[in-house]
């Protein structure tokens, strides 16, 4: 191949890529019910002459060029139920509903790619699939999709994955060796007491200084527990327990979210 000049290349897409995430930004969906962006993901493709394959999950496949070898870049599409609180003329317009992700960015992203790799498809030695996942922040959208086959038909020997990053100075990337971007494990936990008069608290079992307690102690699985080099986090994020502040609270329910960087963690985390 003759060289490409790749930065004329994607400033030839910015404009368009711009637009699209204005639009997907407006209209976020949560994990599973990515419904209006997969629609529009597919008129894109459609309007490129890209063919694609729907996935049972919601999740795209798409395919430039043919043959092997096949290389994937992927991209996830699903927004976080928070209220945007911004003046962006191109806000959210779902009450409880934002891309405070950059999961928009990130699906510009990869619909630019695919107009830049299009143009170039004679050229290209193999395949480039393209990788809409669902479900990024919940249910993990993307083992669906390779349980679908997604990495077969040509098989995939790499797949490239982004993530915005406003730390990050404008026109810069960042990227190490090894690992990067922690896993999730979601926290679900109830917490069973027994209610009773807030002004008789030794005839009950306060539910929510259990959880106090229990909070508490999850933060020593990270100081005390797992060793000083091995990133761990355990986020409490949700706490609701109790229905008036003269009762004891019979119970507490609390979701969270742990992060670690091998299985191996993850497992004795859990």
């Amino acid at each position: 191949m003759s060289q490409i000049d790749h930065l004329s290349l994607a400033k030839s897409v910015f404009q368009d890529a711009a637009e699209l995430r204005h639009a997907l930004h407006q209209d976020p969906e949560l994990s599973c019910l990515e419904y209006r962006t997969r629609a529009l993901i597919a008129r894109h493709l459609d309007s490129l002459g890209i063919p694609y394959e729907l996935y049972s999950n919601g999740g795209i496949c798409a395919l430039i060029g043919r043959g092997g070898p096949a290389v994937a870049l992927r991209a996830d599409m699903d927004a976080l139920p928070i209220d945007e609180d911004t003046d962006l003329p191109f806000a959210s317009r779902n009450p409880g509903i934002m891309h405070a992700c950059g999961h928009d960015i990130h699906t510009a992203v990869l619909l630019g790619s695919a107009r830049i790799f299009k143009s170039m498809e004679s050229r290209l030695p193999g395949t480039v699939k393209l990788y809409f996942q669902p479900a990024e922040e919940t249910v993990g959208g993307a083992k669906a999709m390779i349980d679908e086959g997604c990495m077969s038909f040509p098989d995939v020997k790499a797949v490239l994955g982004l993530h915005v990053d406003p730390t990050i100075p404008l026109g810069a990337a960042s990227f190490l060796p090894g690992e990067m971007n922690a896993a999730v494990i979601d926290l679900h936990m109830a917490v069973h007491g027994r209610a009773c008069h807030g002004a008789h608290p030794d005839q009950g079992t306060d539910a929510i200084v259990a959880a106090a307690h229990i909070i508490t102690a999850l933060q020593t699985i990270d100081s005390r527990i797992t060793a000083p080099t091995t990133p761990v986090v355990v986020t409490i994020g949700s706490i609701e327990g109790g229905h008036s502040g003269n009762i004891i609270a019979g119970e507490v329910v609390m979701r969270g979210t742990v992060r670690v960087l091998d299985t191996a963690t993850g497992e004795m985390v859990k």
